[in-house]
């Protein structure tokens, strides 16, 4: 198991340009954010001990793909107002005599 941490503060301050440079009054026109971000990283890693090829031309087996299981609709709403539409009908021709 390893991870990374990335903790971040950024300062950001804002005046009116001419009021805010006023030393007494220029205090009232100016504004200072801060903004503190924590981030956490974890990379967790499942090792598998392999026996040795007895056969060096023989190849090991590839690793098995993994697909996750998401449901489409729950992430893109622009997929569920095309489910919800009418299906077109499709008539059948008439029948020749």
């Amino acid at each position: 198991m390893s991870g990374l941490l990335d903790r971040r503060t950024i300062e950001k301050l804002s005046k009116i340009p001419g009021i805010g440079d006023i030393p007494i009054l220029g205090q009232l026109f100016r504004s200072r954010d801060i903004t503190k971000s924590f981030t956490e990283l974890v990379v967790i890693i499942t090792p598998v001990l392999v026996d040795p090829l007895t056969n060096p031309t023989s190849a090991p087996p590839l690793p098995k793909e993994v697909v996750p299981n998401l449901n489409q609709t729950q992430f893109d709403p622009s997929l569920k107002s095309h489910d919800k539409q009418p299906k077109e009908q499709v008539t059948p021709p008439a029948a020749q005599h």
